[in-house]
């Protein structure tokens, strides 16, 4: 839910402007308003570092998942009926990624998993052209 990053940031940036202006113009509040606006600039900084985290494990969780799949089909002809084929269980994959899911449907694979910064978005492996697509609401 990183997007609600949006809401406190954007009311943020007109108090970072006016703090700047004040701690230029007023320098016996200077250090203290650098000590504010420093704070909220790191907790910024925390939640989008977060996000990077979230974002690159769940992506190497799923590119592991990928060459597995992609092994699979390489070695029998076909895809597997499930993750658990190719030795991937469920919660194992639920933890790092989250809400995912894993079809074959006409011997075509299909994995998905859930966006980490957008509710309701997902990021889609294409097996045919072998890249990630991000699917939007």
């Amino acid at each position: 839910m990183g997007f609600l990053l949006f809401f406190g940031a954007l009311p943020l940036v007109p108090w970072l402007i006016h703090s700047s202006w004040s701690a230029i113009r007023k320098p016996a509040i200077r250090p203290l308003t650098l000590i504010r606006m420093g704070i909220w600039i790191l907790g910024v900084m925390v939640v989008l570092g977060t996000h990077a985290y979230m974002n690159a494990a769940a992506r190497k969780e799923g590119q592991r998942i990928v060459a597995k799949v992609e092994a699979y089909i390489a070695q029998h002809g076909s895809c597997p009926e499930s993750l658990a084929t190719v030795g991937i269980g469920r919660d194992e994959v639920k933890e790092v990624i989250g809400i995912n899911g894993y079809i074959c449907e006409a011997g075509k694979p299909m994995f998905s998993y859930g966006s980490t910064f957008m509710p309701f978005e997902m990021e889609n492996y294409d097996f045919t052209q072998h890249r990630w697509t991000h699917v939007y609401d």
